[in-house]
């Protein structure tokens, strides 16, 4: 049980880095259009 928590836990954390890369290459391509 504590390593299945310890995946989820390791899981979480790469599908936040995941989320905050793909956020940045969505802002820079909206900033891209619009300067």
């Amino acid at each position: 049980m504590n390593l299945f928590l310890e995946i989820l836990r390791a899981t979480a954390y790469l599908a936040s880095i995941v989320r905050s890369v793909m956020y940045a290459i969505w802002w820079w391509k909206e900033y891209k259009q619009n300067g």
